[in-house]
């Protein structure tokens, strides 16, 4: 495996709540002179989920994710000439052909996405890989629970032969949702702040921070480590985002208000 000395010493800290000390474009383009080739296609992988979220943007006419791989004209032509994405996108564009079916099924393209890593991925990757989709599927049932919705139709798009699919789907009909022993920790952080979206998404994000550096182990200025900053600083930045917006509103509120 690769080290990268110069890269990880060069990197600031990172913290939820706190605006990092460069910015994403900054760090990309630190990733982008010191990490070879074939590194680079690791950091690929991650950013490509932000490229296909964004093509439902391009969709929508609503701003796209910058921490894709792709701008919009770069997004544009890749989804006119079916050139720059996986296969699986393709034959999704081909299989829906009308807007309206494209956006009610997109969250088959996401569920692809990460069949599709988990296929190929290994080593840190993979892991993070199967750690994220597993926390997504945990948080995708507690909501249904919470809201009534359909279990069965919020996991339409996922494999029944999967462990975790099969052990959400076995409580379809039950009151709440038991999640495996070892996330129990996300149905306590869920149940004590659902109704209070600020602070779910700060403690689901601190918590994420958590996993991952325990997924990374004690490494040291190696790629898995640099990948894993990769994904904080974007988890970062995006709770900054948050932040901002919701400072924002209140702002909004307190002007227009007599």
């Amino acid at each position: 495996m690769s080290h990268y000395y110069f890269l990880a010493t060069a990197l600031p800290d990172l913290s939820i709540g706190q605006a990092p000390e460069i910015s994403f474009a900054e760090m990309a383009f630190l990733y982008e002179q010191n990490l070879s080739q074939e590194d680079l296609k690791k950091i690929h992988h991650l950013r490509l989920l932000y490229d296909i979220e964004n093509i439902r943007a391009y969709w929508l006419k609503e701003p796209l994710d910058r921490h894709g791989n792709f701008d919009e004209n770069e997004l544009e032509e890749a989804l006119v000439s079916f050139i720059g994405f996986p296969s699986y996108v393709y034959e999704f564009l081909s299989k829906y052909n009308e807007l309206e079916g494209r956006l009610r099924f997109f969250p088959k393209l996401i569920a692809t996405y990460y069949q599709d890593q988990l296929k190929y991925v290994t080593g840190f990757l993979k892991k993070y890989f199967s750690f994220d989709r597993t926390l997504r599927l945990i948080l995708v049932a507690l909501r249904a629970k919470k809201l009534n919705r359909d279990i069965l139709r919020e996991l339409q798009f996922e494999s029944i032969e999967d462990p975790l699919v099969a052990q959400i789907l076995s409580q379809k009909d039950a009151k709440n949702y038991d999640p495996p022993d070892e996330y129990q920790e996300v149905k306590l952080i869920f149940n004590e702040r659902s109704d209070e979206p600020t602070a779910l998404n700060k403690a689901l994000a601190e918590y994420r921070f958590k996993k991952i550096d325990e997924l990374v182990g004690l490494q040291v200025f190696s790629l898995d480590v640099l990948i894993a900053y990769f994904i904080k600083f974007i988890m970062v930045e995006k709770w900054q985002e948050q932040d901002a917006e919701k400072g924002n509103r209140l702002i909004k509120k307190i002007i227009q208000e007599p």
